[in-house]
């Protein structure tokens, strides 16, 4: 079973969503517990850059955080019963700063496992953190180490990326959602 990098795209019309400050992003990334509200408000606006896109996706991903609407959540959930998933509440600002939504969760992953062939991969480290890569120039993933009935999770040294077995990327595709792209790690080339 091949496992895939869980990215966004953006449809016409759609918002992007410009990045925020979440304390302890750190946390999200090594795939450790968090509280539901993560000790804070966690609002996502829409981009100034693109004015007239005020269209809400299902999917988006800002700053390594996937970040899913309850009907994408509510199609998911079932599909992974079992897996140690955590889904933190946002709200959506609008061009004008006023509440969009509040249906959007970051999808947090708990599931962490050492699945990248770092020699392969031609890893380059983060300079500040010898346990976090920053930048590779493949993306080869050893799925040895990933039990086979875990379809989410996180990949260590770099927590803020997400990969999806291709069964769920299969059933979530054919789903309908707006806004979700799935990438095959051998055409990644540590940038996105």
């Amino acid at each position: 079973m091949s496992k895939l990098l869980w990215l966004s795209h953006t449809e016409p019309g759609h918002c992007v969503l410009g990045a925020t400050r979440i304390k302890n992003v750190g946390k999200l990334h090594l795939g450790e517990a968090v509280p539901p509200d993560f000790g804070q408000p966690i609002q996502y606006k829409m981009s100034d850059l693109f004015p007239d896109d005020i269209e809400l996706s299902d999917n988006y991903v800002v700053a390594g955080n996937v970040i899913i609407s309850r009907r994408l959540r509510d199609g998911l959930e079932p599909l992974v019963a079992g897996h140690r998933l955590q889904y933190l509440p946002v709200s959506i600002l609008n061009h004008k700063k006023r509440v969009a939504s509040t249906d959007y969760f970051i999808l947090h992953s708990q599931d962490v496992f050492d699945c990248i062939d770092v020699a392969k991969s031609k890893v380059k480290w983060n300079p500040l953190d010898k346990k976090e890569i920053m930048f590779c120039e493949q993306l080869v993933i050893d799925p040895g180490p990933v039990p086979s009935n875990v379809l989410i999770f996180r990949p260590k040294y770099w927590g803020s990326r997400i990969l999806v077995a291709d069964s769920l990327v299969k059933t979530l595709s054919a789903g309908g959602f707006v806004g979700l792209r799935f990438l095959d790690p051998a055409q990644y080339s540590g940038i996105e």
